[in-house]
């Protein structure tokens, strides 16, 4: 079986008073889990929903890494898709909000993929 690792990097701009909160989704038909560790060094995984991540003004400056390894187990298609939503509310429909990043991958048949997302709050 084929790995391979991606390492990436979003900002994020903050406003103090905020309070934020992270989902994570894999997608196109593909398995994950994620692993990620907020700014008061709680550890969450592996389904990352309406996590909270922080305030504001306790995130800027920071910078929080997100873990996610990825199996591409999809027959109809060897894209994987992984998509970070950074909120400042509590989300009940996931579906109905544009992504903060997504991260496509190419993948072959039966890869696990070790994707590593530095979010930098700004």
């Amino acid at each position: 079986m084929a790995t391979n690792s991606v390492n990436h990097s979003t900002s994020i701009a903050v406003i103090a008073g905020n309070t934020y909160f992270l989902n994570v989704v894999v997608g196109n038909g593909n398995v994950g889990s994620s692993t990620f560790q907020n700014i008061n060094g709680t550890l969450f995984n592996p389904d990352l929903t309406n996590v909270l991540i922080g305030l504001g003004s306790d995130l800027k400056g920071n910078g929080l890494d997100i873990v996610t390894v990825v199996m591409q187990v999809n027959p109809a298609s060897l894209n994987l898709i992984l998509s970070y939503y950074i909120t400042d509310h509590v989300v009940a429909d996931i579906t109905a909000i544009a992504p903060t990043d997504k991260i496509p991958f190419n993948a072959i048949a039966n890869q696990t993929v070790t994707f590593t997302n530095t979010l930098n709050f700004i």
